[in-house]
């Protein structure tokens, strides 16, 4: 039988990938790796990347399907990982290849029973039949060295807006601006950072997404810490307890100004799979007097979240006054509620079938 042929886009060709191998080759001097092409009929297959097979030197080997992530690795997209894989259901091994894992989130992979190697030498392999292979820990990155982007929120919010709309690579710098809610001299210069990292193309009137994955990390990565602190006006209690009756009032208080609830409650509307606690809504204006119309009041511990989110990208949700699905998603990834992060696959499934 013929031998599968090697991965060599991957091996070759990507530096992280490489330094993972290279990685698992310091665990010992009988030890051979090798990425081969993942087998195309199989369906939890789609999700890899490659293949990596270990070889021990007495002859035992071991099977992992690999995921490749190139950006900074947070809670939210080390959870969305996880849960994408529990929901494939199969008996194989999976290994996330990435830049940097911290010990905490390399705790985490492992307590889920997932592997991990990163470029600076921290791993984690455990197979289902034959349990823990190695462990190293503790690796950080050089002085100097980053998982960092570099991309601020303008940049950020680039990118959601061509993740939820790809056709807008192919319009005027203009529009793009006005769909992304940031200025046009931040759209030409973002542009052309990510064509030059190779995560766009874009000519005079088309444009695409060759790594349209990648570029969903670094944006799920953001979310939490850079995108959504900008973005939060407040969170607030209101005299209404039910959420049928507080969306109602918000419907009121808000009129013809522009509102979309996110999150679980936009989940529910989308599936009626999982709500969560509390309201989530995002405005495209600042909301003072919507708020003493609502009879809102400041309180960290309140049952409404308000954030104040610009551009027109976010908007344009699968019902009227539903944020975009890509949206619901990501805040749904970024919840500390595992049925949340459950309903976010979900919702990918159902809505989001353009390859995210």
């Amino acid at each position: 039988m013929a031998r599968p042929k090697a991965r060599k886009s991957l091996d070759s060709e990507d530096a992280i990938v490489r330094a993972c191998l290279g990685a698992l080759r310091t665990l010992g001097r009988s030890i051979e790796v090798e990425l081969v092409e993942p087998p195309a009929p199989k369906a939890a297959a789609q999700a890899a990347d490659a293949v990596l097979r270990i070889r021990f030197g007495s002859g035992r080997s071991e099977r992992f399907l690999v995921q490749t992530k190139r950006t900074h690795l947070s809670y939210a997209l080390a959870s969305g990982i996880i849960a994408q894989v529990k929901a494939k259901d199969t008996r194989d091994n999976w290994v996330l290849f990435a830049p940097y894992v911290p010990g905490p989130i390399g705790n985490h992979l492992a307590a889920h029973e997932l592997s991990y190697v990163d470029a600076v030498g921290n791993c984690h392999l455990e197979t289902k039949t034959a349990g823990l292979l190695a462990h190293v820990e503790g690796k950080r990155v050089a002085r100097g060295g980053s998982a960092s982007t570099g991309v601020r929120l303008p940049g950020y919010q680039l990118i959601f807006a061509i993740l939820a709309q790809p056709d807008l690579l192919g319009q005027p710098v203009r529009k793009i601006a006005t769909v992304a809610g940031i200025g046009k001299t931040a759209v030409g210069d973002q542009l052309q950072r990510l064509a030059r990292q190779g995560l766009i193309t874009r000519t005079l009137n088309r444009g695409a997404i060759p790594r349209r994955r990648d570029l969903l990390d670094r944006w799920l990565s953001a979310y939490p810490d850079v995108v959504r602190p900008a973005w939060h006006q407040g969170r607030y209690r209101t005299r209404a307890s039910d959420p049928e009756e507080i969306e109602q009032l918000i419907a009121d208080a808000w009129g013809k100004r522009r509102w979309s609830v996110g999150g679980g409650a936009a989940a529910w509307r989308m599936n009626r799979f999982y709500r969560g606690a509390g309201t989530l809504i995002h405005v495209d204006a600042a909301a003072n007097d919507e708020l003493r119309r609502l009879g809102a009041l400041p309180d960290e511990q309140g049952d409404l979240t308000i954030l104040r989110t610009p551009g027109t990208a976010a908007y344009a949700g699968a019902q009227p006054h539903l944020v975009h699905p890509l949206l619901v998603y990501t805040e749904l990834m970024t919840s500390e509620d595992p049925r949340l992060r459950e309903a976010a696959e979900k919702v990918r499934q159902e809505f989001m079938k353009d390859g995210l």
